[in-house]
């Protein structure tokens, strides 16, 4: 499984930005749970350093390092570069806009790579497909927040080399019953169910 791939190793998130949205604050949400169990993680950005949620990971501890500040793109590569040169561990993409930034870096890269897919959004250019098909050799999981996206990556990639994972975020709702006495006896109350 994924987690087993990953333990134990320090997780080097890769993320387009740390502006607010929902796979960023997965990613900030993620990087703290590990930082209480095991060996600390890293988020690497390609936005600013004043991206929201920068502050708020460094608040928990979090280190965030911000490649949107590299002078250019070739600064960021090397950047980028002596990070995965010195930081063995787990490689985990949140964005397919980071990919061509990180084609450079991943020959070099000897740890575990995860690929996440938090939205269903089809690439399906020939330059988004070729840059697929060329990350796969380097990606050791592929990983999907719902069945959409998994469906999606799956007819247009065909990566079948790769395992495939499905992990759906959302909330736990109590079953029926015990939210309507739960209205009943203590004024309303909201349950919802979604990805985060």
């Amino acid at each position: 499984s994924v987690a087993r791939a990953m333990a134990g190793a320090r997780a080097i998130h890769v993320v387009s930005s740390l502006a607010v949205g929902g796979a960023e604050r997965v990613v900030v949400d993620l990087a703290r749970l590990q930082k209480r169990s095991g060996p600390d993680p890293l988020i690497v950005s390609y936005g600013g350093e004043r991206d929201a949620l920068c502050a708020e990971a460094r608040a928990s501890g979090v280190e965030v390092v911000s490649l949107g500040k590299a002078r250019s793109a070739l600064g960021a590569v090397h950047a980028l570069q002596r990070l995965l040169r010195t930081n063995e561990g787990a490689l985990h993409i949140h964005s397919p806009w980071c990919l061509s930034r990180l084609v450079p870096a991943m020959p070099l890269f000897s740890g575990v790579v995860v690929y996440t897919r938090h939205g269903a959004h089809a690439y399906d250019s020939f330059r988004w497909k070729l840059l697929h098909r060329w990350v796969h050799r380097y990606v050791d999981h592929l990983t999907f927040v719902s069945q959409e996206a998994c469906d999606v990556h799956r007819r247009l990639y065909h990566a079948t080399g790769v395992p495939h994972h499905l992990l759906e975020f959302g909330v736990e709702v109590p079953p029926l019953e015990a939210r309507a006495h739960a209205a009943h006896s203590a004024g309303w109350r909201l349950y919802a169910r979604g990805r985060a």
